[in-house]
């Protein structure tokens, strides 16, 4: 039990900010569609597919800008943002802001 307790210690750091500044990306409708994440502080960029119907989270700690390759629509998120409540959705290609 100490050993998982002191695992958990030394990894938990790691862990959390993956999951504190995590936005969520909703798929609302049943085809995939590949996403490009830019970050606005370090111009960093990557890309994934959010999945028909599903969530795909993404970081965004210092705000960023989410892209669809396919229809090209645009939608920036500011670091301000609360990311509990935050949500952006896909909808027939088109993001918006829950």
């Amino acid at each position: 039990m100490k050993r998982l307790i002191r695992m958990l210690i030394v990894i938990l750091p790691f862990i959390l900010p993956n999951i504190i500044y995590a936005l969520s990306v909703y798929n609302s409708d049943g085809k995939p569609h590949d996403i490009q994440v830019t970050s606005i502080r370090s111009g960093s960029q990557y890309r994934t597919t959010v999945w028909g119907s599903s969530t795909a989270y993404v970081r965004c700690r210092y705000g960023c800008e989410i892209r669809v390759m396919e229809t090209d629509d645009t939608i920036t998120v500011p670091p301000e943002t609360s990311y509990a409540t935050n949500t952006v959705v896909i909808d027939d290609g088109t993001l918006r802001r829950r």
